[in-house]
């Protein structure tokens, strides 16, 4: 158990302090990221948390993506929140399609997971600060993510899927941040 603890420290620490250097402009100078590297390693953060939850995932995120200009610690925040936004969304299991391929000068990644949705009268506002569509949610998730995919030249939105569930679409411009 103290092991335990002291790695949730230690996560929660590497939260702050990522929170943190994106609040501080020019905190972290970016640097050459590998996309489909980083999203293995969150997803192999969080295997554990998703299989007791009875989620699959599926992953189509071919290992030759281009990579991005960017602050790696705030894109595997985007990643983690847009993982426990699905995971939260499915308590009872689901599925978790992640699709990345290179797309206009940039990579884009879809997250589709197969919970409920988001009902279209919320979906307009669903990056503003303190919205919230989860009981007991913060709202900060989604704002601070599109706030670190915009601050990278990129885009975060919500896109209609054919499938039921939510998709959020990730664009990372080769470039990165500016």
């Amino acid at each position: 158990y103290f092991d335990l603890a002291r790695s949730e420290l230690d996560r929660l620490r590497d939260t702050v302090r990522r929170m943190l250097d994106f609040y501080r402009p020019n905190a972290v100078a970016p640097q050459a990221v590998d996309l489909a590297g980083l999203l293995t390693h969150v997803l192999g953060l969080m295997a554990k948390q998703l299989e007791e939850r009875g989620i699959r995932v599926t992953k189509d995120v071919p290992a030759n993506l281009p990579h991005v200009n960017a602050v790696n610690s705030q894109i595997q925040q985007v990643f983690i929140n847009l993982i426990l936004n699905a995971y939260d969304a499915m308590p009872s299991g689901g599925e978790l399609q992640i699709r990345a391929r290179a797309a206009r000068g940039g990579t884009e990644i879809l997250f589709q997971d197969s919970g409920p949705g988001i009902p279209s009268g919320e979906s307009r506002n669903i990056f503003e600060p303190f919205v919230s569509t989860k009981e007991g949610g913060t709202g900060l998730g989604l704002t601070v993510s599109y706030n670190i995919v915009t601050a990278h030249g990129g885009a975060l939105e919500l896109i209609p899927a054919p499938e039921p569930g939510a998709c959020f679409r990730v664009y990372l411009p080769s470039g990165g941040v500016s």
